[in-house]
């Protein structure tokens, strides 16, 4: 059928596909907004035929709506909306009518009590919301998933999915419609921002959306975001470059990709990005309810990440509470952090993080609950102190009040060469305060950590000052320093291997210290140590047993009231 040049939706055959040039817009510089958003309002599949377009107005797109083959030129965008400036814009109506939960909405059910449950329609997506906060001492983040209505029986709303947190009708727990736009796709599509620092300007913004792809699309010159979503479900955003404003400090800070609030059930996969602070971020706002839930970030790659400046900042951030989310295969080459953790329930996974300044894996001090964490295979190669300061393959700062339970760190390869000041392989520091003990089902093991520069005393291969850990089966190479316990209950040292750097300095491969009680070390082996081991003064009911050494300068020492199996140095014990 014929397309009319009319502002009003109308319906064309599938196989129809718009042309802007159908609507007026041509490639001259000048303002091309008025045309490209009648062809917009049309919706349907839109194509740019390659052509670059002058837009100095915010596009916005409606449900249906494909974008192909086109760049977008926002550098003369001057359009606010409220503090921002948007270049392109998809944003459903969001929350809706609603109805208060009259029992509490219990984790891993699947159906909820309102008051009344007439205003809710099987199949149709729904937000789950309270006043009840995440576990989260950045800001005071309110609890929200979206859920898909299975059945409507009087007022029991069941689910397809099972509820993945706990709301209370104490905290005003409310079912609320929510409605969305849906069916979005842009791909080949190039938008070009203002390329101006502290303009507050986003690429793409998507905010209640369903069904969204973004595919071998660019992003340049955006101060702030790229690309970011909130409360966007069913969603890929793959194959895309990104590409920043250089930030000096007196603006903004650029993001890739950032997912926010209730935004589920979603891949970004194979992305490039360079000039950014952040490639991918899952994170939340204070304003409005929930995190990323369920969302695969895989085979990303982002480098220089603004490296050896003052703001420098994390490749990949998992920020916020964001939950049930794989971190795998991306690579991050020369940033500040390789990857920041928060929250729980993720996996970090056959990373490559190379050259970061500070730290390879950094585990944020904002969470105040870190459970159910999986970090294992990835490469941290190379930590290069770029900044000055202390560096750290895999870093756990001192945290205000943490509980942290069922932590895996393994078979990762740390690979550290710096050139002065004092480096870590894996450094845990103990949380202050809150429960005890702080951490449950913690472990370290099979990790290969090695030291490829010139290690001083100062330098450690694992040091944990944290109760409860297992550190087992893992090979460190060339530190001067193999192993630190000092004030740390409880922890067992099994089974690894340690070769340090051989020197005449008054250091050991393991060292039990502070006022560590009921430390267990077994069945390690160490080889061209100055000395082994040594249980230092104020160690209790430390067990040392089975282990080996091997070509020690002098013997391991014991000044505590410890339990050690018979130890002759240069041979088994």
């Amino acid at each position: 059928m014929a397309i009319t040049k009319s502002h009003s939706r109308m319906v064309t055959n599938v196989a129809d596909v718009i042309n802007l040039e159908d609507y007026g817009a041509t490639t001259s510089n000048s303002n091309q907004s008025t045309s490209i958003q009648a062809a917009l309002d049309v919706g349907g599949t839109i194509t740019g035929s390659g052509n670059t377009y002058r837009v100095d107005n915010t596009l916005n797109l409606s449900s249906n709506t494909t974008l192909k083959d086109m760049t977008l030129d926002f550098t003369n965008l001057t359009q606010l909306t409220g503090s921002y400036r948007y270049c392109v814009r998809a944003v459903g109506d969001g929350l809706g009518t609603s109805s208060v939960l009259t029992a509490n909405a219990t984790e891993s059910s699947y159906s909820v009590e309102v008051t009344d449950g007439s205003i809710f329609t099987a199949e149709s997506y729904v937000q789950l919301t309270s006043e009840d906060f995440y576990p989260y001492s950045a800001s005071n983040v309110k609890r929200g998933e979206i859920k898909k209505i299975k059945s409507v029986s009087s007022n029991t709303v069941t689910f397809y999915e099972s509820i993945n947190d706990l709301y209370t009708t104490s905290n005003t727990a409310t079912l609320r419609n929510i409605t969305l736009l849906e069916n979005i796709t842009l791909d080949n599509v190039k938008i070009i921002g203002t390329n101006t620092e502290n303009h507050k300007n986003f690429g793409l913004d998507l905010k209640f959306c369903e069904n969204v792809n973004v595919r071998n699309s660019t992003f340049k010159n955006s101060d702030l975001y790229g690309l970011v979503a909130s409360n966007v479900i069913n969603f890929n955003f793959n194959g895309n470059y990104f590409d920043g404003v250089q930030y000096t400090g007196s603006g903004t800070i650029f993001y890739g990709i950032s997912l926010e609030n209730c935004c589920q059930w979603g891949n970004v996969y194979g992305n490039r990005g360079e000039q950014l602070r952040h490639l991918v971020v899952t994170t939340s706002s204070s304003t409005a309810y929930g995190q990323p839930y369920f969302i695969t970030i895989d085979a990303n790659v982002l480098k220089n990440a603004m490296a050896g400046t003052a703001y420098a900042s994390w490749a990949f951030e998992h920020h916020g509470f964001g939950r049930f989310t794989t971190w795998i295969n991306n690579i991050a080459d020369s940033c500040y952090v390789g990857m920041n953790i928060e929250g729980s329930d993720i996996i970090v996974a056959n990373n490559i993080f190379r050259n970061c300044a500070m730290s390879g894996i950094y585990f944020d001090n904002d969470a105040t609950l870190m459970e159910n964490i999986l970090v294992t295979g990835n490469l941290i190669a190379k930590t290069t102190e770029e900044l000055g300061g202390t560096v750290y393959g895999i870093y756990f700062p001192a945290i205000d009040d943490q509980d942290r339970k069922n932590i895996v760190i393994s078979n990762n390869i740390i690979d550290q060469a710096i050139r002065s000041g004092q480096d870590f392989g894996i450094r845990v520091k103990a949380p202050t305060g809150g429960v005890s003990p702080s951490s449950v089902n913690c472990r370290i093991t099979g990790n290969t950590i090695r030291h490829g520069g010139t290690p001083d005393s100062t330098d450690y291969g694992i040091y944990l000052d944290d109760d409860y850990w297992l550190i087992d089966n893992n090979e460190i190479l060339g530190y001067e320093r193999g192993i630190l316990v000092t004030s740390a209950d409880n922890v067992k040292v099994l089974n690894n291997s340690i070769r340090p750097t051989h020197t005449t300095n008054s250091n050991s491969a393991i060292s039990i210290s502070g006022t560590s009680n009921n430390a267990t070390v077994v069945g390690n082996v160490i080889t061209d140590a100055y000395r082994s081991i040594s249980i230092n003064t104020g160690v209790t009911n430390a067990k040392v047993a089975g282990n080996t050494e091997i070509n020690s300068t002098t013997t391991w020492g014991n000044t505590g009231t410890n339990t050690v199996a018979g130890f002759t140095a240069s041979s088994p014990f």
